[in-house]
């Protein structure tokens, strides 16, 4: 009897022990499922900082900046500046400049290309800006004009030194690249001492 004790204690001892056991089992797999899921959740979240830091910097670059935005007004194509006749003749006395006086009329065909293709470019505009002051005149409307520069086909350009005093004339028809020429021809006051021909022979031996 004393024998079947022992074992029943023994018995109790190691059901005790397994049961133990199987607690401290459970109790390590519940920690080590709450540490993942802890972990998973964080990066999560990091994975959520990252998208939002990601596209608040696409968002960023695909704003222009205010460099971008001087760039794209500066870029703006320029624009012809025309003077009135007296306008032009007071401006031109008071900072050294030339005045051109461009005569044309409606039905001249010659005048639009003129205006389309030569006074709409860039370069042109630029120079023209930059050293005269520009007259647009209406043949058929200003008579008086028309007469006192002995206008008798169009279209002309004649061009005033800052005194009034008429310094040379071109006949219109001619291209941008010549039109460029021929203003820097004036602006040198080249006219003064040599000939628009040798002026472009000049030219092409500096090119």
């Amino acid at each position: 009897m004393r024998y079947l004790a022992n074992i029943k204690s023994l018995c109790q001892i190691f059901l005790n022990i397994g049961l133990a056991f199987l607690f401290g089992l459970i109790i390590i797999t519940l920690s080590q499922t709450a540490i993942a899921d802890q972990a998973s959740q964080d990066q999560a979240s990091q994975d959520q900082v990252s998208q939002a830091q990601t596209s608040s910097a696409q968002t960023s670059s695909a704003q222009p900046s205010p460099a971008n935005i001087a760039t794209v007004q500066s870029s703006k194509p320029a624009v012809l500046k025309l003077y009135s006749y007296d306008e032009a003749l007071k401006l031109a006395q008071n900072q050294g400049k030339f005045t051109i006086l461009f005569f044309w009329t409606k039905s001249c065909e010659i005048c639009r290309q003129f205006k389309e293709e030569v006074l709409t470019n860039q370069e042109v505009i630029a120079q023209l800006n930059a050293d005269f002051f520009m007259v647009s005149i209406d043949s058929q409307f200003d008579k008086a004009l028309t007469r006192k520069y002995r206008v008798n086909a169009v279209p002309r350009l004649i061009f005033l030194e800052s005194t009034g005093k008429p310094a040379s004339f071109l006949p219109g028809g001619v291209s941008s690249s010549m039109f460029r020429v021929f203003l820097g021809y004036i602006s040198s006051e080249s006219y003064r001492s040599m000939g628009f021909d040798e002026f472009i022979n000049q030219f092409l031996e500096d090119e």
